[in-house]
């Protein structure tokens, strides 16, 4: 059932195929990430409170708009570079702690924020 998804996503242009460490990988392309991206402003009920967590004693620092924005994008980027590992901390397979310290983590900040690794 996943392989047909991930494979209608490929059709539809969503996703793009490609090898890492001789396996099938896929990314998202600019479609699919815009398509996300519309999917996640939907959401707004679920997010704002998160926002608003995340954005706390910012808005000196930052345009709050910028700021949500870069928000959404890291919240997308953690759970398309370690979803699996987010649902295992949901459901008490996998310390917090251990989730936070990633190195995942950093990379989904950098690449939230559009710096190169």
């Amino acid at each position: 059932m996943i392989r047909d998804a991930v494979h209608q996503l490929a059709r539809d242009g969503k996703v793009k195929r490609f090898e890492h460490k001789s396996h099938k990988s896929y990314c998202l392309t600019s479609k699919g990430e815009k398509e996300i991206t519309l999917a996640v402003e939907n959401a707004v009920d679920i997010f704002q409170p998160v926002l608003r967590k995340m954005l706390k004693d910012l808005d000196q620092v930052i345009p709050r708009q910028l700021g949500e924005t870069l928000c959404r994008t890291f919240i997308m980027e953690c759970f398309a570079r370690f979803g699996r590992q987010i649902a295992h901390s949901v459901v008490g397979r996998l310390d917090r702690e251990d989730l936070a310290t990633s190195s995942e983590v950093e990379k989904a900040f950098v690449a939230a924020v559009g710096a190169e690794t």
